[in-house]
């Protein structure tokens, strides 16, 4: 793990979740966000790294960064890795259940990312990075802006 004030590489590997969490956490804190909004980040980071780990088909040995900042109450993460193209903003699943009626896996974590956050995007860069930016606004999104 590399890490600098604003800026983490993680390791793909469910150990480092935690790591990116408290990473996270902290500059959300740092950027006066109150305790809701840094649990909410923190469970954000949380279900991406774990999807680009699980999903990105990068490996053990895969990395991915996490940049973050705080400007005008604004605070932004961006993930970037070199998995397989897939952007999570276009995403409208829902429940959905197999033949027995059981509840299948996935999507639900994507549709709590949607709820926690008040923006995000997605792009594929041309060189093969897939860039995934999410944004919370301390207080939370108003009419006005």
């Amino acid at each position: 793990m590399i890490m600098s004030e604003n800026k983490i590489t993680i390791r793909c590997g469910r150990n480092n979740l935690r790591r990116l969490r408290l990473f996270v956490a902290d500059n959300a804190e740092k950027c006066g966000l109150d305790q809701s909004a840094i649990h909410d980040l923190s469970v954000v980071a949380e279900e991406i790294g774990y999807n680009i780990m699980k999903y990105g088909e990068m490996g053990e040995s895969g990395e991915f960064d996490v940049e973050v900042s705080c400007e005008g109450g604004r605070f932004s993460m961006i993930f970037r890795d070199t998995g397989i193209p897939f952007d999570p903003t276009g995403y409208k699943g829902g429940l959905t259940f197999d033949s027995e009626g059981n509840l299948e896996e996935g999507g639900l974590g994507l549709m709590l990312v949607d709820k926690l956050v008040d923006e995000w995007t997605y792009e594929r860069h041309p060189d093969g990075i897939n860039i995934l930016k999410l944004y919370k606004v301390k207080g939370g999104i108003t009419d006005e802006n």
